[in-house]
């Protein structure tokens, strides 16, 4: 299990002639369980996690925000819910009116919610497992419903594209099978 992200950062330094310079560039951080790397660079182009990650497949998953960047390294890839959670709600501000996406949202909103606090209930592991299942299967009975507005339908491809893993549980058809260890802790996994 890995997770990266990106951020951009600001450096000031005093020139030679004690004028303020300011630089700007991209901090990435790429963490496993045992492993955190730290990358300072000016760009923000996918070289930076093939550089890291390398080109070879990895058997873990990688957890990050939707940047079309890590969309190349070669293993499985979890969109971030927090991420996910934003783009829903984007859609729904963009679309108030439209009673479709008020619907889609209603439902899905909710269940990103219950999947990123889910980690923190102090419950058993087989409960756990239990609602991490049934909030999994309900996510991807609403992604795979059919709709008919072009935004909802846009969101649902970009997840299909990419086959996005929503860790735990069973393998669908659209959905790699992934299992996870409950003890590491992100507020960015289920």
């Amino acid at each position: 299990m890995s997770h990266s992200d990106n951020k951009i950062f600001l450096f000031n330094r005093l020139s030679a002639v004690s004028k303020k310079v300011i630089i700007t560039g991209y901090a990435w951080i790429f963490c496993s369980g045992k492993t955190t790397i730290f990358e300072f660079a000016n760009t923000r182009s996918a070289e930076i996690p093939r550089k890291i990650l390398g080109e070879e497949k990895l058997e873990v998953f990688l957890v990050v925000d939707r940047y079309a960047g890590y969309n190349k390294i070669n293993c499985a890839i979890q969109y971030c819910h927090s991420h996910l959670d934003r783009t829903v709600e984007d859609l729904d501000m963009e679309f108030s009116e439209e009673i479709e996406v008020q619907n889609f949202v209603s439902v899905l909103h909710p269940l990103l919610c219950s999947a990123i606090k889910l980690r923190n209930e102090k419950i058993s592991n087989k409960l756990f497992y239990s609602k991490a299942e049934n909030i999994k299967n309900k996510i991807i009975e609403i992604i795979e419903s059919p709709s008919k507005h072009l935004g909802i339908k846009i969101f649902k491809l970009s997840l299909k594209k990419m086959n996005i893993v929503f860790i735990i549980g069973q393998k669908t058809e659209m959905f790699r099978q992934i299992t996870i260890n409950r003890s590491v802790k992100s507020d960015l996994l289920l």
